[in-house]
């Protein structure tokens, strides 16, 4: 009996220490990416390394604002090591902050300049586009350009995404900028005449448009081509294509370390891990068709090549600089009287 309660103690002992070995202390990983898209990439790493990873998702509603409000609201002790974000605005405005960490140099090559902050304290990986989800039976001629949803012949028929959260922040915030505030308001105050839907987020625009409730909306091309593999009669368009056009919007995930992470050194192997090109293909075969940033990596099958599009040019820091000035913007146009039609 007493050799039992001891070989059961050493073998408690051994336990722990391989616990403390392999795992030690979690990786905390806050993301906004969507979690059927997410959740499988964690899986997998806690798989191979045996690290655990405890992940806190965003909701749909309130897409990256939530999670960068609470990273905020807990500078003082951080609970997180990881920022997984699906937009970048609000990585920048944790950035303007001082709440993320400096990257290593190892995690810094793994991306060209243009895809990460010259503070070096974030990396873009696996874009999304902004395009339009077209229903094929209400559309019988194709939307193509962001001032169609100002056209009458669309009255009552498109929707987008409240730019207080998620990517049509980004988006709205990069259409101010190149713009300006004049014809940015003119062009939301003509979308509020021309009754277009704004919808909490971007699941609810693909899911109005592919049930036939709208012909066409603004939304990400992730959205559009889970709508498409599910089946639904809808197409995915992408606006403001050609020479001397604007062109289409690429919004990468953004990865960052937080500034005091109880765990830096997991986190960041974990990081090195999220931007390798297996886990790049991984994300771009899912429904949810993420493009690769690295250049090793394989393109979504449902998508044209970054090469064939005409991308809008963004600088993202000076879009999220704009952020404040184009919500508020945005908020006195869409609410403007003159606007919606009344005396």
């Amino acid at each position: 009996m007493r050799g039992g309660i001891v070989a059961a103690i050493v073998l408690s002992v051994l336990s722990g220490l391989h616990a403390c070995g392999t795992g030690q202390k979690p990786v905390v990983v806050y993301t906004s990416l969507d979690r059927h898209l997410s959740e499988p990439i964690l899986a997998a790493w806690e798989d191979r390394t045996g690290v655990r990873l405890r992940a806190v998702y965003d909701v749909e509603a309130s897409k990256t604002v939530g999670l960068a409000n609470r990273i905020i609201a807990e500078r003082e002790r951080p609970r997180a090591d990881v920022f997984w974000n699906s937009e970048v605005i609000h990585t920048i405005r944790l950035q303007r902050e001082g709440l993320l960490a400096v990257l290593p140099d190892r995690l810094l090559r793994l991306r060209a300049p243009g895809q990460r902050s010259k503070q070096g304290d974030w990396i873009g990986f696996a874009g999304r586009l902004r395009v339009l989800i077209v229903n094929h039976d209400l559309a019988k001629t194709t939307p193509s350009r962001l001032d169609d949803f100002t056209d009458p012949r669309w009255r009552r028929l498109a929707a987008f995404a409240n730019p207080e959260f998620g990517t049509t922040g980004a988006h709205f915030s990069a259409l101010f900028l190149l713009w300006g505030k004049d014809r940015f308001q003119a062009w939301v105050r003509a979308m509020k005449r021309n009754e277009v839907l704004m919808l909490p987020g971007n699941a609810q625009v693909r899911d109005y448009v592919a049930r036939g409730g709208l012909a066409f909306g603004l939304t990400d091309s992730d959205d559009a081509n889970a709508a498409i593999e599910s089946g639904k009669s809808v197409r995915m368009v992408l606006p403001d294509q050609g020479a001397g056009r604007q062109g289409t919007l690429l919004i990468p995930n953004t990865l960052s370390i937080l500034a005091g992470a109880p765990n830096p050194d997991a986190a960041a192997e974990f990081l090195e891990y999220l931007l390798s090109a297996a886990v790049e293909e991984r994300l771009a075969a899912a429904p949810g068709a993420q493009i690769p940033l690295g250049s090793t990596a394989a393109h979504p099958p449902n998508l044209p090549s970054l090469d064939t599009i005409t991308l809008m040019s963004v600088d993202f820091e000076a879009v999220a600089d704009a952020y404040a000035d184009m919500l508020t913007a945005f908020r006195d146009a869409w609410s403007d009287d003159a606007a919606a039609g009344h005396p």
